[in-house]
């Protein structure tokens, strides 16, 4: 039986980014209940980053999905302040200001930064994973274009920069091999 990890991007964030907006929090709640409606959420993940403790909160509010969940420690791996200011070089500040995807400004680093990036999340994916029993799910708020990135590398060739609250799939069989795939609702 599978293991499967929905990792949603963070809700909207007020204009000085350090938190998400009253609009934000309204989405994060609104999504919580609408993805997860009828289903039982076991797990619940999110990064270090204040934004995406506001969203997983917002996201369990008045939800019974989430009434039995284990609410882990911050991953790290998926979004540090350490990750992103490596991440952030003026190439990708430019490229992102002229119009690129986060996903698409992360490829400029062609060098042993993007494989850090790569490895330290494929770290966090697993140690999810890891704390999950067979047939759970888990739910996980972290940060673009870190989750995209992963699930191109295990061949969801069509992801991309994902907007507020849009998540990718990932599941792990009874072999430990990962797939990742879009969220249909």
């Amino acid at each position: 039986m599978a293991k499967t990890l929905i990792l949603h991007r963070h809700s909207d964030k007020t204009p000085d980014g350090e938190h998400i907006s009253k609009a934000g929090l309204e989405k994060a709640q609104a999504y919580g209940n609408m993805c997860y409606r009828g289903k039982v959420v076991n797990h619940l993940f999110y990064s270090p980053f204040v934004r995406t403790v506001e969203t997983a909160t917002a996201m369990r509010l008045d939800n019974q999905a989430f009434d039995a969940v284990v609410m882990h420690e911050p991953m790290f791996g998926l979004g540090s302040e350490e990750a992103f200011i490596v991440m952030a070089t003026a190439e990708f500040k430019s490229a992102v200001t002229t119009g690129a995807s986060n996903l698409d400004a992360l490829s400029i680093h062609k060098d042993e930064r993007y494989r850090m990036f790569l490895d330290e999340g494929f770290q966090a994916l697993r140690a999810m994973f890891a704390q999950m029993g067979e047939g759970e799910l888990g739910v996980g708020v972290f940060h673009d274009p870190l989750i995209s990135l992963i699930a191109r590398h295990l061949g969801y060739s069509e992801a991309r920069s994902l907007e507020e609250m849009e998540a990718i799939v990932f599941m792990m069989n009874s072999y430990g091999g990962i797939k990742a795939k879009p969220l249909v609702d």
